[in-house]
């Protein structure tokens, strides 16, 4: 079951400008499909630290992206 959110946030007016830009070129995009893509990036970029953070052993080997 999905369960609504709503935020309320302000934004620099440089953000909102260029967020503003961008939806102005690109129009098979909205703000909610921005705001997801975003949301959704930050998320995982913060379980990625999370796990870094809890795992500093996998820190010392290579990954397939860091060009070893």
């Amino acid at each position: 079951m999905k369960i609504p959110i709503a935020l309320e946030v302000e934004i620099p007016e440089e953000t909102y400008v260029s967020l503003s830009s961008f939806l102005e070129e690109h129009s098979q995009w909205d703000f909610d499909r921005v705001f997801t893509v975003a949301v959704s990036h930050f998320l995982a970029d913060q379980k990625v630290r999370t796990q870094v953070q809890s795992h500093p052993e996998e820190n010392s080997r290579p990954n397939r992206t860091s060009g070893y």
